[in-house]
């Protein structure tokens, strides 16, 4: 078998990057070892934000919001639900990189619809809830999947589990941690995420916004989003590492996120019905919890990191003008339209 580009792993970044290559007119497969979207893309929404520590991330979270509505046109569908983003805490080192994207409005308690806030914040009116499970499966619409394990990887081609081979002019693999051992690469260290779904007590009159909460005299860091039309999902922003068992993780981020909920989120019943943990990778080119990292080694292309769902359609743009470069050039990236050498730093 054959094929004009491989592309391991259909999270929403391999996904992507299939789309825009399809597009841009290379025959494409996608191999998974999973059901799209089932790992580090698993659940049905995410959080987009221009809100970054870091100047270049937010502009490239500004040229990847242009591209979302690329994407939904072509979809046909909303593809990011318009809540905005709560912001609580000391947002300066964000502030002043919105300020050229229309700034931080300073809001009351009262703009939460499910929340009993004891101080104001700050609405980030591009924030938005992603729409994840609508994404990943608009993206593999007309893309070819094959489920199968991929164990091996080089510049021609890729071996299957099942004894297959797979020839191809170019290898893609945005398989998340799995990324770093596919190209024979030292992985960096992984963490594990956990966030919990509840239930709302009564349905909302208006979409109630994301948020994000850093004042810690308020409680512990925490992530929260819309998910779907009648659950709140909430996460800790305090990734745990992987050495922990995932039983373990999950029992004890239950205990902290319940105690989130029922203290500042009465507008959800205090019992979670869906949990998703997922692992991921920090990225090796910089402080590390945000960003990704772009790189070619032995011809073969990669490209993983932490928190990438907001940057998508720029990520599947930057791979295709990376197959389609004579040669591809080994780099650790992110920009807002073209590759630079770089690392980012920011919170979930």
């Amino acid at each position: 078998m054959s094929s004009d580009v491989v592309v391991v792993g259909a999270g929403v970044v391999g996904l992507a990057a299939a789309f825009e290559l399809s597009r841009a007119g290379h025959q494409v497969t996608v191999l998974s070892a999973d059901v799209p979207g089932a790992r580090q893309s698993a659940g049905l929404s995410r959080i987009f934000r221009l809100a970054h520590a870091d100047r270049e991330l937010t502009d490239a979270a500004a040229s990847a919001l242009e591209l979302w509505r690329v994407w939904e046109e072509l979809a046909g569908e909303p593809l990011l639900q318009a809540v905005g983003l709560l912001l609580t805490g000391d947002m300066a080192d964000r502030e002043v990189h919105l300020r050229r994207y229309g700034g931080l409005e300073p809001v009351d308690g009262a703009r939460h619809p499910l929340a009993d806030l004891p101080g104001g914040g700050w609405l980030e009116a591009t924030g938005a809830a992603i729409r994840a499970e609508a994404t990943v499966r608009f993206l593999q619409r007309d893309l070819e999947l094959v489920l199968d394990e991929v164990v091996a990887v080089d510049a021609e081609g890729v071996s299957l589990a099942s004894g297959e081979r797979i020839d191809a002019d170019r290898v893609v693999v945005c398989a998340g941690p799995g990324t770093y051992a596919l190209l024979g690469l030292p992985e960096p260290e992984r963490l594990r995420s956990v966030r919990f779904s509840f239930a709302l007590r009564e349905p909302l009159d208006a979409s109630a916004p994301c948020w994000i909460q850093r004042d810690e005299a308020m409680s512990e860091p925490f992530y929260a989003v819309l998910d779907g039309g009648d659950h709140y999902s909430v996460g800790l922003s305090d990734a745990g590492s992987v050495a922990i068992s995932e039983a373990d993780a999950i029992r004890e981020a239950y205990r902290r996120t319940v105690e989130i909920v029922v203290r500042l989120l009465p507008g959800l019943a205090p019992v979670p019905e869906r949990v998703i943990a997922c692992e991921f990778p920090l990225n090796p080119s910089g402080p590390a919890h945000d960003g990704w990292d772009l790189r070619e080694h032995d011809g073969v292309i990669g490209l993983t990191g932490p928190s990438l769902f907001k940057f998508a359609p720029l990520l599947g743009r930057l791979v295709r003008d990376h197959v389609e470069a004579s040669p591809v050039s080994a780099a650790s990236a992110y920009a807002a339209g073209e590759a630079r050498q770089s690392a980012a730093p920011s919170a979930k």
